[in-house]
Formats: C-alpha cells, sequence, structure tokens
C-alpha cells in the first residue's frame, strides 16, 4: 500500500479504480485505505476473483456513490458523481450471469456527459483498434461493443494483450 501511495502521491491522482480487486469481506477497509482517499468497493462474496475498488481524493465533492454486486456474483461495479465528471470502475466474470445488469448499468451512465468507465469485462472477442467483434451480433461481447461506440467513448488502453479483456473508456 505504500508503494501505491506514493506513485498517486508523485502523480498527482485524484481518483483510482481498482478492477478485479480481489477482495473479500474479510479484508477490512482500513486494511487498503490509503491516506488522503474515500475508499468504495464492490467485492464478490463467495467466489473467487473479481470485486472493485475506486480510491477517490477526499478534497473531492462526491455527489452520489454507489456500490453494487450482482446477486449472480459474476459483476460488480462502483460508480460516482463527482461535480464534474461520472466515474466507474467495474468487472464482469467469463462466466457472467448478469450481462443485462451490466449493459443497463453502462447505458445509464454512458449517458451523461463527461464519464470515465475502467473495467475488466472479459470481452475477449472485441477488436479496440478497429472497433470489429468476432463473435455473434448477439453475443454480450458485440453489446458492450455498442454501449461504447453509441456514446461517442473510446479506449484508451495500448497493449493487444490488454486489449482483449480490458478496456477503459472515455468521453471523447
Amino acid at each position: 500500500m505504500a508503494e501505491l501511495e506514493s506513485m498517486m502521491d508523485e502523480e498527482k491522482l485524484n481518483v483510482i479504480p481498482v478492477p478485479e480487486s480481489r477482495l473479500t469481506s474479510e479484508v477490512l477497509d482500513n486494511e487498503i485505505q490509503l491516506t488522503v482517499f474515500l475508499t468504495s468497493r464492490a467485492d464478490r462474496l463467495n467466489r473467487k476473483g473479481g470485486g472493485v475498488i475506486m480510491y477517490t481524493k477526499i478534497t473531492l465533492t462526491i455527489k452520489i456513490a454507489e456500490t453494487v454486486a450482482h446477486v449472480s456474483e459474476t459483476c460488480e461495479l462502483v460508480r460516482c458523481k463527482l461535480k464534474c465528471r461520472r466515474q466507474a470502475v467495474a468487472h464482469r466474470s467469463p462466466e457472467c450471469a448478469a450481462d443485462d445488469f451490466l449493459l443497463s448499468k453502462l447505458k445509464s451512465l454512458c449517458n451523461k456527459n463527461k464519464r470515465l468507465v475502467v473495467g475488466d469485462f472479459n470481452g475477449p472477442y472485441i477488436n479496440w483498434v478497429n472497433l470489429e467483434v468476432w463473435s455473434s451480433t448477439t453475443s454480450v461481447d458485440c453489446k458492450l461493443l455498442e454501449t461504447s461506440i453509441g456514446p461517442a467513448l473510446s479506449n484508451k488502453l495500448e497493449t493487444p494483450q490488454d486489449m482483449t479483456s480490458t478496456f477503459s473508456l472515455h468521453t471523447r
């Protein structure tokens, strides 16, 4: 944690989204708390992997914060509305049983101006460079791509390895 705090201090970061935190309820907030940051988390309760955290600098005004974990334990999301931007971090399990839930949350968030969505969506059939999907038009990968293209979001990851399952979406 000290290394993360040092990096955050050097980089002057205000918000740090962490997809796939792999935390459980056995890990207490004070064990992962960073100085001068609020911690919002959604853990996967009875399965390995998953979970998300969003660290938000305490000097920022958070108007709305929501942490949700789908009952299927295959999707977690933290989102917050700051003064000038909406932020979200999400994790979607490869065997997700909550695709409609996730797409609904993303569409709701993406209909607003100035948003940042970061997550591990396990969308291996999406080519973010060419904005193509190598699967059925009814697949969740296709729906994730459509959800991101519709509100003029773009992927900001650089390496092809990252683009197989994780994406970070920003307004253009």
